[in-house]
């Protein structure tokens, strides 16, 4: 999956500017689906309640792309695993994956 925003990435949906602050899945329909979570931009976070999910492929509009760095590489790899095989692993194994991950960034992060 080539398409993952950074993290800071602002984008469009229904005229509204959105910026993304994390990566989520939620199931639907029996399915998981994989996307971002966004806020809107420019307040940012206000509350619980204005913390949005939008799915990698209804991203109508970029409008520019959040900062990538080799840690980002490193995580962009887990996300886009993640996203891959979310609809074929189990929650428990995802979430092993994330752990697995989270600690190679750890180790990278402590050798810069």
């Amino acid at each position: 999956m080539e398409n993952i925003l950074p993290i800071g990435s602002t984008i469009s949906m229904s005229n509204t500017l959105f910026c993304i602050v994390g990566y989520a899945d939620k199931e639907k329909n029996g399915k998981t689906v994989c996307g971002y979570t966004v806020v809107p931009y420019p307040l940012g976070y206000l509350n619980a309640e204005k913390v949005f999910f939008v799915p990698v492929d209804k991203v109508e509009k970029i409008i520019s792309k959040g900062y990538e760095n080799p840690s980002f590489e490193i995580y962009f790899q887990l996300v886009a695993k993640t996203f891959e095989y979310a609809e074929k692993i189990s929650t428990s194994d995802l979430n092993n994956l994330i752990k697995k991950y989270q600690g190679i960034l750890e180790k990278e992060k402590n050798n810069e």
